[in-house]
């Protein structure tokens, strides 16, 4: 090779060295302002360097989810940049939970980005591409649902668990949305706890149950399917009782309709019953309004 080219050729690498980390060092520094600092106008050129492809994307919607942001951060040229990217989705709103989805890696974003478009395709027929995408969130809200339950988020393991049971992206897997499911009541989750008692079948219920009634914020679905497994088991009535009452107070009205066949007059109710009562009869109850308005028992 004459030395002409040999020099051409070190000059073209040279080149080429110093431009290569030219190309990755804007993202890096755009990345950091967009997303740490907040700033629209970086988000902003961020998309249309991936849109006009002058750096790679990591997948195809990319660019539309930073001129989202930009747009959420108030650069008003981004919104109408971002309208052809929504198309891509059922609505401009699903744009912008995938933000959250894939930018700010929101794990129940890409769950709701997933069921908004998979209900698209469903009302829609024929869309095989967006049905693809759901895929792939569905798929991304399972990873970062896992690595957020492995943390101890209880959130996470029940969201894991969701996943998991809807078989969509995934594989279907009864066994594990089980296991994250008890997880998250393991942890104190309140809804994880009603959720894996509503698996159970008699006794083996009432301890889960019991647990989501006593957890804040009390449930009055939990306390009511507590007082309904007492009673399934033949508990003592004095228990079964005192459980629908507690049901009642937290307003499942369910609850304090039986109750009520066991009331004359509210005079030596608690102030918590007298409570439920009265917001059952403004919810319609004839019931509820005949104990609320009946005069108190005459004094023996």
């Amino acid at each position: 090779m004459r030395p002409t080219h040999l020099v051409a050729v070190a000059l073209a690498a040279f080149v080429l060295a110093l431009l290569a980390p030219a190309a990755a060092e804007p993202r890096a520094a755009l990345e950091d302002e967009c997303m740490r600092a907040s700033k629209g106008e970086s988000c902003d050129r961020l998309g249309n360097l991936l849109e006009r492809q002058k750096v790679p994307r990591r997948y195809p919607e990319e660019p539309g989810l930073y001129f989202a942001l930009a747009c959420e951060e108030g650069v008003a040229r981004s919104c109408g940049r971002a309208q052809p990217w929504a198309k891509r989705y059922s609505d401009y709103e699903a744009l912008e939970t995938d933000v959250g989805c894939m930018l700010k890696d929101n794990a129940f974003a890409c769950e709701e980005v997933s069921n908004a478009l998979r209900k698209e395709t469903d009302d829609a027929g024929d869309a095989a591409d967006k049905l693809g995408l759901a895929r792939s969130r569905m798929r991304r809200a399972l990873v970062l649902y896992l690595a957020a339950c492995a943390r101890g988020e209880a959130e996470s393991c029940l969201g894991a668990s969701r996943v998991y049971w809807t078989g969509f992206g995934v594989a279907w897997n009864p066994r594990e949305a089980r296991a994250k499911e008890e997880q998250a009541c393991a942890l104190g989750l309140r809804a994880a706890c009603e959720q894996e008692g509503d698996h159970r079948t008699g006794a083996d219920a009432i301890p889960l149950y019991q647990k989501a009634c006593e957890l804040g914020p009390p449930s009055p679905h939990a306390c009511l399917k507590l007082a309904r497994a007492y009673e399934a088991a033949g508990r003592n009535p004095t228990i079964v009782d005192a459980s629908y009452r507690r049901a009642c107070e937290l307003l499942s009205f369910v609850a304090c309709l039986r109750v009520s066949q066991r009331i004359d007059h509210l005079d030596a109710e608690s102030p918590a019953m007298v409570q439920a009562l009265r917001r059952w009869c403004d919810s319609g109850s004839a019931r509820g309004c005949e104990l609320v308005n009946r005069p108190p028992a005459p004094i023996p």
